[in-house]
């Protein structure tokens, strides 16, 4: 996002840089934006509000999902 000469409000900055993704990536990330979007309001609500809410096992799925993002990012930066 800085990249390209914008910067999120610092209000609500998260679903901002999530907003951006889907309109700046192409259509092939999409699935995967809105999946970290999804795990990071559910991280929001298992550090608030109820623990316990993410397995061990979606716990590892995240980390593999996250790497193969990383290197798209990096493709992409």
């Amino acid at each position: 996002m800085f990249k390209t000469g914008y910067r999120p409000s610092s209000a609500e900055s998260h679903k901002i840089l999530w907003s951006f993704m889907l309109l700046s990536l192409s259509k092939e990330h999409h699935e995967r934006i809105h999946f970290f979007n999804r795990m990071r309001v559910k991280r929001n609500k298992n550090l608030y509000d109820h623990a316990g809410l993410i397995s061990e096992t979606e716990g590892r799925q995240i980390i593999r999902s996250a790497e193969k993002y990383i290197a798209a990012i990096k493709k992409f930066v």
